[in-house]
């Protein structure tokens, strides 16, 4: 499912009582293009313990992953969804429950029940993704997808690949040189993966190499998006 069907399946039952153009308020926290992110896009921090060993283990029995998870905490969130309703808690999970915030899921009638991230709290994902803060009460930080991956791994060739496209697009040329020299070094080592595979397939308009049947457009820096939006992959 690409990220505007995610978004558009999202709206279907979504409850936009604070504004169509605010789906994430009460909470100050965004994400680098206003949209939902998909539920599956928040790596596991089981993922993370398989290299982070000594890292992984502290972190399971702090605070951090306990945020959605502990009883007094969800007695306070009990009471706000039956005294007011799900829609206010967004204000509390933009820092309790990330995944559950951003993917579209606090909401009267989700469309979906299965919520995994409500076991992990403040998870590995939820604060290596972010891109910049803002300092503006509860929740003021962006999401960025990219930024996002290259945290957990920071050689996954799909991101360097796609943020050297999205430079050259803008005209940044050093920035794409710099992801162009990653990119080349790394492209080649079997034992290097590309966890951005899934993503870039299903929004192709960024980049098509990652699709299998492609063609190669040899106008330099032709854009296929306009300059707002890949200016917005990048904020």
């Amino acid at each position: 499912m690409s990220a505007k069907e995610y978004n558009l399946w999202i709206s279907e039952n979504y409850d936009y009582r604070f504004g169509k153009d605010k789906p994430i308020s009460l909470s100050n926290a965004t994400t680098f293009d206003g949209q939902f992110i998909n539920g599956e896009d928040f790596i596991s921090s089981s993922r993370c313990a398989k290299c982070h060993t000594d890292t992984h283990p502290p972190w399971r029995e702090s605070a951090h992953s306990n945020a959605f998870r502990e009883p007094f905490y969800q007695k306070n969130v009990d009471d706000l969804i039956k005294q007011r309703n799900i829609a206010f808690t967004r204000h509390c999970e933009s820092c309790h429950n990330r995944a559950a915030l951003f993917s579209g899921a606090l909401t009267d009638k989700p469309q979906f029940k299965n919520r995994p991230c409500d076991e992990e709290g403040v998870s590995c994902i939820a604060c290596h993704s972010i891109e910049s803060v803002n300092g503006r009460g509860v929740g003021g930080y962006l999401k960025n997808y990219y930024r996002q991956i290259l945290a957990i791994y920071a050689e996954d060739v799909g991101s360097h690949y796609n943020l050297m496209i999205i430079f050259q697009k803008l005209g940044m040329r050093e920035e794409a040189r710099k992801e162009a020299a990653i990119f080349k070094d790394s492209k080649d080592d079997a034992q290097v993966t590309s966890l951005a595979s899934n993503f870039l397939q299903a929004n192709w308009s960024i980049g098509n190499e990652s699709l299998p049947f492609h063609t190669h457009d040899l106008t330099p820096f032709q854009p296929n998006l306009q300059r707002e939006e890949y200016l917005a992959l990048l904020q």
